[in-house]
C-alpha cells in the first residue's frame, strides 16, 4: 500500500487493519488517499466504506461480491430482460405489460372505461375490449304506417315504432330506404315478418308474402314464401308471420326486404297502421357472426 500527498502515520497501516475491516484515524491521517489492488476488494478482506468515493478503473469490468448497493440513480442503458429489466426506457401510460420472450417487454394500448382485457389467441398480445354484455345488444321494429298495395315489394309506408310509451330501439338500430332494410353490424341476426292482409268484399285467393336477402347488396333471394287464403266470402282479414336467421357477415353487402303480392283481388293491401302493429318486421341480433 502507498501514501499519497503525506507521509504514512506513526505505526503505519498493517494488514490487520485491512483483514478486519476498519481502517481507523489512527491508522492513516485524515484526507489521506489510499491505493490498493482490485484485488483487495474481491478477495473477501471486508473494507468498509462510509463518506468516501469508491473509483474503479476502466479496465474493471464488473464489482463482485461487494454487498448491496443501497441508494443511488441507474443512468446507463436500459437493463435487459435476460437481466432482470424490461429492455425499455417507457411503458405506454394505463397500458398492461406484455411479456415478449427474451425481448424488451411490451405494452397494450390504454383501454376505455368499461373495457376489460380480452386474449386474442396464442402468440397474439390481447387487448382492451368492450365486455360482453351476456345478452342481446341490438333490435329495432319497424312497421307499415299505413295500408299499402299488395303488388310486390314493399318500398314504402315503413317507420320505427313511435307510439308506445315503452317502446325503443335496442343497441344500434336497422335502417331503412326504399323497403332496404341494412344492418348496424354483423352478427347473427333473427328477422321476424308479420305480414297483415286486408281485403274488402273478396272470396278467393288472396295472394302471397316473402322475407328476401341478398349477400351481394344487388341479388336477391327468396328466404321464406307463404299462400295467403281467404277462408269466407266478403271481408277478410288476416296475418302470417315469417321468421330467418340471417347471418350478417358485411352491412355493406348483407341486406333484406319484404315482398306481398295479390292474385285474384285487385283490392288486397299489406296493413298499415301508424299506432298500432299490423304488418310489421323486428329484427334481433342474436350472436357474432
Amino acid at each position: 500500500m502507498g501514501y499519497v500527498g503525506q507521509a504514512p502515520p506513526a505505526g503505519g497501516v498493517t494488514s490487520s487493519d485491512i483483514n478486519d475491516g476498519t481502517i481507523t484515524n489512527d491508522d492513516i491521517a485524515s484526507d489521506a488517499a489510499i491505493s490498493m489492488s482490485k484485488t483487495a476488494l474481491v478477495d473477501g478482506t471486508g473494507v468498509t466504506l462510509s463518506t468516501d468515493t469508491l473509483s474503479v478503473d476502466a479496465s474493471q469490468t464488473q464489482i463482485t461480491a461487494v454487498g448491496t448497493i443501497g441508494t443511488g440513480t441507474w443512468e446507463a442503458t436500459d437493463i435487459g430482460v435476460e437481466h432482470g429489466g424490461t429492455g425499455v426506457s417507457t411503458l405506454t401510460d394505463g397500458g398492461v405489460l406484455v411479456g415478449n420472450g427474451t425481448g424488451a417487454v411490451q405494452s397494450t394500448s390504454a383501454g376505455t372505461s368499461g373495457q376489460v382485457l380480452t386474449s386474442n389467441g396464442a402468440g397474439v398480445d390481447p387487448t382492451f375490449q368492450d365486455a360482453a354484455g351476456g345478452g342481446i345488444t341490438d333490435a329495432t321494429t319497424f312497421r307499415l304506417s299505413a295500408d299499402t298495395a299488395a303488388t310486390g315489394d314493399l318500398t314504402s309506408n315503413w317507420e320505427v315504432d313511435d307510439s308506445a310509451s315503452g317502446y325503443a330501439t335496442l343497441g344500434s338500430a336497422v335502417t331503412e330506404a326504399s323497403g332496404i332494410f341494412t344492418f348496424p353490424s354483423t352478427g347473427i341476426w333473427l328477422v321476424i315478418y308479420t305480414c297483415a292482409i286486408n281485403n274488402v268484399g273478396y272470396n278467393g285467393d288472396l295472394g302471397s308474402s316473402q322475407i328476401l336477402t341478398t349477400n351481394n347488396n344487388s341479388t336477391y333471394i327468396q328466404r321464406t314464401y307463404i299462400e295467403h287464403k281467404s277462408a269466407s266470402s266478403g271481408d277478410d282479414y288476416h296475418q302470417i308471420t315469417h321468421t330467418i336467421l340471417f347471418d350478417v357477415d358485411s352491412t355493406a353487402n348483407d341486406k333484406v326486404k319484404f315482398r306481398a303480392t295479390r292474385t285474384n283481388s285487385t283490392t288486397a293491401n299489406a296493413a298499415g297502421h301508424t299506432s298500432q302493429h299490423e304488418t310489421h318486421v323486428q329484427f334481433i341480433r342474436l350472436a357474432d357472426t
